[in-house]
């Protein structure tokens, strides 16, 4: 397969570049694209275009803009076959599981948007676009947490500079694609495609930036946080995750492959994932049988056409953390359960950690590597007790009977709560306490996305 060319889109036109770099394959290395680097430059000659095509837009009623979103849905769904395996191809998944999880989701946010739009004739009084609105994204799953970002901003009627993720830039062509194919009038969204430290900084301190929507690592989103508190611009920044899976007694656990999808599914890299696992003392022994069981018959993500949770994990900053939590591990005298099959040098093996004390520095911090801690509990409550403690509140799964597990749910610090499932919902949402900070409104007509005036 000759690899692809990806460039940043400035006003609909793809813009190439003198300073390219090759994308290898997640899953074997091979090259697969050929990115040009979008420069500070480009993000200067975007400014214009995003403020003309956004005064026009702007002054469209709600009902007008519906066609835009609308044709934008369509043309996700139309593609979402090919939407799904390139960001398979170049993000680590199976394809199934991009069609699922990151294209579909997108398709539905932007079709609901639309027929919201429609049913509002005029813009409500007092509320104006915010203006120009920078995305800053992380690599795993790109394409939609731009899409569930886009959406909203769209339909309040702003303009859009995207900063694509290096480490996806595949989604610039992606979206460059839809963008275009939707009509979307020029200039109204870019996507540039570059090192973060080349025009990163640009997204959160321009003066012509009115919001910015930022996810990804704690350290960056503490560095942008300060950046735009500086410019004194709205924003809505994501960092940090220490996400649990509160298994309750009662779970029938044959379905343990689809309660450990989230768990296993782009375990270090997403911030969907789970990583700390609660069960209690009566269904532990069970649990862990079945738990190494499953694990021997695990096969690593060979390419885009497998179905296996088990993704590639190529990343050297990954490789350092996974060594390091493992010898953690050792240290604070837990025990490590382990898939059995050699996974290769594009893949690291899922790690299970056991009876690791509460004050381990494990249980609180965010990890980077495949690393799963697994807590037993002796009474459902505690689940709830230990999730809260730490910085970090941005999503949890619960399994078990409903009733039980919203009652459970309900004394979780978390933005997201997911019952018998994961990764449910296509709306992007505001974590707790440290990995969340700025307006957490994400309505198109809230306070982010729009400017709200009262009139007395």
């Amino acid at each position: 397969m000759k690899p692809a060319e990806i460039t940043s889109w400035i006003g609909s036109e793809q813009r190439s570049s003198t300073q390219t770099r090759q994308v290898p394959s997640p899953f074997d290395g091979s090259s697969i694209g050929v990115v040009h680097e979008a420069n500070p430059l480009d993000f200067v000659q975007a400014l214009p275009l995003a403020k003309k095509a956004q005064e026009s837009f702007a002054k469209l009623p709600p009902a007008e803009r519906a066609p835009v979103l609308l044709r934008v849905a369509d043309q996700v769904r139309q593609a979402e076959s090919d939407l799904a395996f390139a960001c398979a191809l170049f993000e680590g998944w199976s394809q199934a599981y991009a069609l699922d999880k990151i294209i579909r989701p997108v398709e539905r946010l932007f079709r609901a948007l639309a027929q919201e739009l429609a049913l509002k004739p005029e813009d409500e009084e007092g509320r104006d676009a915010s203006g120009l609105l920078s995305i800053i994204a992380p690599a795993p799953m790109a394409f939609r947490v731009i899409g569930e970002r886009l959406a909203p901003a769209l339909a309040a009627g702003n303009a859009v500079l995207v900063k694509v993720p290096s480490h996806s830039p595949i989604t610039a062509n992606l979206w460059g694609e839809v963008l275009r194919g939707a009509s979307v009038p020029a200039g109204l969204v870019s996507l540039l495609v570059g090192r973060g430290a080349d025009i990163g900084p640009l997204f959160a301190s321009h003066p012509s930036v009115r919001a910015l929507s930022f996810a990804g690592r704690p350290a960056t989103a503490a560095a942008l946080a300060r950046a735009a508190g500086e410019g004194h611009k709205k924003s809505q920044i994501s960092g940090g995750v220490k996400n649990s899976l509160l298994i309750l007694p009662e779970t029938d656990l044959d379905s343990l492959p689809q309660i450990l999808e989230g768990v296993l599914t782009g375990l270090g890299r997403s911030a969907f994932s789970l990583s700390r696992i609660f069960v209690t003392e009566t269904m532990a022994e069970e649990f862990f049988s079945r738990l190494k069981t499953y694990l021997a018959t695990l096969e690593p993500l060979h390419s885009p056409g497998g179905r296996s949770p088990w993704t590639p994990f190529a990343d050297s900053r990954g490789l350092q953390a996974w060594e390091k939590d493992r010898a953690t591990v050792g240290a604070d005298r837990g025990k490590l359960i382990m898939a059995e099959k050699e996974p290769g040098s594009f893949h690291l093996p899922p790690v299970f950690a056991r009876d690791l004390t509460n004050c381990s520095t494990l249980q609180l911090e965010e990890t980077s590597s495949p690393l799963v801690i697994v807590d037993t509990v002796k009474y459902t409550h505690e689940m709830a007790k230990w999730t809260n403690t730490g910085d970090f509140g941005f999503a949890a799964s619960i399994w078990g009977p409903e009733d039980k597990a919203r009652r459970l749910g309900a004394k979780l610090q978390v933005g997201q709560v997911w019952i018998n499932g994961w990764l449910k919902g296509d709306q992007a949402f505001a974590g707790w306490k440290k990995s969340f900070f700025g307006n957490p409104d994400s309505r198109w007509q809230g306070s982010f996305y729009s400017d709200v005036k009262t009139l007395t």
